[in-house]
């Protein structure tokens, strides 16, 4: 392999850019951690590292984020000006005492000092309101576990990153037993496993600060939460007797305000439908440029394999 092409190489590695990024991610605000391989043993060991602390940082994000975002769109919340929580928690509780009867004691309650803080038997209750308890509870074990072990996985990335620094990539790539194209391919994918790292890294300030508004959220509702559960039956029983047991009805009907109105509802709900096409339309093109370039790789890979064993007859 001659300078000029490892010149080429290398800059991949350096510059940062191309293989090895993920298209049509489930979550945008979702860490990456997921390794396109190299077929190099001491680049993939490498990233191997790096991927298990992305991990651990993506599922402290998650119990953050797709918890609370499962529970709002569970209980509707584009009914609410501004989402909050303890509205959303508040819907929860009383569709629990709906659930139980128009009676929040059979749920069996427990207000604890500390976590999970609340407990509440939902089984038998609609499905819905099963998957709200869940998230809350692991959005609560989230907020306990993660100040700790995001500051460890922080430290540790960071670590990851510096080594990458000193890393002999170049001569990895160059001493690999492999052809020209999957050499240059190893460096793409390498770049772009870099590039996750580092975004990690930018990330991990983003994920601290929703962290320390979170907890700060959580000391005050706990206080809350007594009443809440005290008085839930007089909304419970209400949308018991009226049938209405799912969260998103009771948000709709039950919940006092502040509140949008039925237009300005439609209005967020449209407008959430547009981007949702959007973003689907987006990635299915994403899609489709990925798997075209992917199928002209693999022409490429076939001309260079049927010109060797041309070579070789010769």
């Amino acid at each position: 392999i001659n300078a000029e092409y490892m010149g080429k190489v290398y800059s991949k590695i350096t510059m940062g850019c191309g293989g090895g990024k993920e298209e049509g991610s489930k979550n945008k605000n979702a860490i990456e951690y997921e390794m396109s391989e190299t077929k190099i043993p001491e680049l993939d060991d490498f990233c191997g590292k790096a991927s298990k602390i992305l991990e651990a940082m993506e599922h402290i994000r998650a119990g953050l984020g797709d918890t609370v975002e499962d529970i709002y769109e569970i209980v509707d919340a584009d009914w609410l000006p501004q989402y909050k929580l303890v509205e959303a928690i508040k819907v929860f509780i009383w569709s629990v005492s709906a659930n139980k009867e128009g009676k929040i004691s059979n749920a069996r309650p427990q207000i604890l000092s500390e976590t999970p803080y609340i407990t509440l038997d939902t089984s038998g209750c609609r499905v819905e309101v099963d998957k709200i308890n869940q998230n809350l509870t692991e959005y609560i074990k989230a907020l306990v576990e993660g100040p700790g072990k995001l500051a460890e996985a922080g430290k540790a990335l960071y670590e990851i990153v510096e080594q990458a620094k000193s890393l002999n990539i170049k001569d990895s790539i160059q001493n690999a037993p492999c052809g020209p194209m999957d050499k240059l391919k190893a460096a793409g994918k390498f770049a772009g496993n870099l590039n996750k790292m580092k975004n990690g890294l930018m990330k991990l300030k983003e994920v601290t600060s929703i962290l320390t508004a979170a907890v700060a959220d959580l000391k005050a509702l706990i206080p809350q939460l007594k009443d809440v559960v005290k008085d839930a039956d007089k909304i419970g029983k209400k949308a018991f007797d009226a049938g209405h047991l799912l969260p998103a009805q009771i948000m709709a009907f039950y919940h006092p305000g502040p509140r949008r109105t039925k237009k300005e509802y439609k209005k967020v709900k449209k407008a959430k439908e547009e981007k949702a096409k959007k973003e689907k339309e987006k990635k299915e093109k994403e899609k489709n440029k990925k798997d075209k370039k992917g199928k002209g790789g693999k022409e490429e890979e076939s001309k260079e394999d049927n010109e060797g064993k041309k070579g070789k007859k010769n």
